[in-house]
């Protein structure tokens, strides 16, 4: 699958099939009314949809679609909970390492400065909004309420999208250094090349794999860092290059996953990781894995759950950019970005048995509808049903489309 038609299904992610797989709608409506919590009513009991098994996951993967307004609002409720009851030390980041240095700067040190710098370097993206912003100030006040060694740390596993401040930032590393005086070695020559990164991060990788001893009497400390940032720069590459740039991605974020469980410990702490929908699917899709369901076959012994955000009513900020790689031609031409509508609650199912706030949903239940179904999963492979790929729902609706960051 192409990276155009990859950006298609994440554009149309979560559109369930029209069809009810079987099962009435007041089937459906029966299951969740009998197994659903309001998560933004402060005094609902959530026993009887999230207990201590969900507790017990080793991995809470998240999903939402991008640029929603209440996702942030949910997303923190969620967020709360989870950690009050489980301590879990690790945010998982749909993100390159650009994102995690910026983000885990702010935290240590509080200036906003780090914060700004990082949205300011996304802008044109979906995660580039005011509610994102506010959600990273609102968690650096409640992780500083907590004692130190307790903390809340980012962990990124992505490929690095962000090229050009990535490059800056691996520049200012080797600038720093003693380099070789000749100036036809290689890392001289490459801090020499400005403007394009495919070729020079290439050879640069490949440089550093033949003369390591170099490298590492070069950037001492800095070395793995560095090590690890080129090789996702070319990951970028490798994953646009790709026939299927979806199933690429993902299997490059388990590389990368692999590689910061031995710089992070990630197997002593829970996780929590708040990504796009299907990169939080724990079953396969039919145009291949994700990182979610990698890890989980992957590593067995870690427990994974996954919340899925579905929504009706909603509006989303969409780039334009991305309305043009979809095939769109109706949005207006001198906008960056475009409010769309989005609702993917096939006859409303959810809506009609839900509350007045967010309602959590558990769909994995004994005589659950969503063990024989498909309903709610994109792309889904022959012989799966729905709780194969999540087993709770967040269920937003009538939310504003996010606006985008104007600090």
């Amino acid at each position: 699958m192409n990276f155009r038609l990859w950006v298609l299904l994440l554009f149309i992610a979560a559109v369930p099939p029209a069809g009810l797989n079987g099962q009435s709608k007041k089937e459906y409506i029966r299951y969740l009314k009998n197994n659903a919590v309001d998560i933004k009513d402060t005094a609902a009991s959530w026993d009887a949809v999230a207990d201590s098994s969900f507790f017990k996951s080793d991995i809470f993967w998240v999903g939402e679609t991008h640029a929603i307004q209440f996702s942030y609002d949910a997303l923190w409720i969620l967020f709360r909970r989870i950690h009050e009851k489980t301590g879990f030390r690790y945010y998982l980041l749909e993100s390159g390492y650009f994102s995690e240095y910026y983000l885990n700067r702010y935290f240590e040190s509080g200036d906003e400065s780090f914060l700004q710098t990082l949205f300011n370097a996304t802008k044109g993206t979906m995660g580039c909004n005011d509610d994102a912003y506010e959600f990273y100030r609102k968690l650096y006040r409640y992780n500083q309420g907590l004692s130190p060694g307790q903390r809340i740390e980012f962990v990124s596993i992505d490929i690095e999208h962000q090229c050009v401040e990535t490059d800056k930032y691996i520049r200012s590393i080797f600038m720093k250094c003693e380099r070789p005086k000749d100036t036809a070695d290689f890392i001289n020559q490459f801090l020499a090349s400005q403007g394009t990164y495919k070729i020079p991060y290439k050879n640069l990788a490949a440089d550093m794999e033949v003369y390591p001893a170099k490298y590492q009497g070069m950037l001492k400390d800095k070395y793995s860092t560095v090590q690890y940032i080129v090789r996702n720069i070319n990951y970028l590459y490798l994953a646009k290059q790709s026939a299927n740039w979806g199933k690429t991605r993902d299997s490059l974020m388990l590389e990368n996953f692999k590689t910061r469980l031995g710089d992070c410990d990630l197997k002593k702490s829970k996780i929590f990781a708040y990504f796009g929908t299907v990169h939080c699917y724990l079953a396969r899709c039919r145009h291949g894995e994700t990182i979610a369901s990698l890890i989980k076959q992957n590593f067995p012994s870690l427990k994974c759950s996954s919340v899925m955000m579905l929504y009706t009513g909603c509006s989303r900020m969409m780039p334009a950019w991305l309305m043009r790689e979809t095939g769109h031609s109706h949005f207006p031409k001198d906008k960056e970005f475009v409010n769309i509508r989005f609702d993917n609650d096939a006859r409303h199912i959810l809506r009609g048995s839900s509350g007045a706030g967010y309602t959590m949903f558990n769909i994995d239940r004994i005589g659950s509808v969503f063990r024989s179904s498909g309903l709610y999963v994109d792309d889904i492979d022959s012989g799966f049903h729905t709780a194969d790929y999540f087993q709770y729902i967040v269920f937003i609706k009538d939310s504003p489309a996010s606006m985008p960051y104007s600090k």
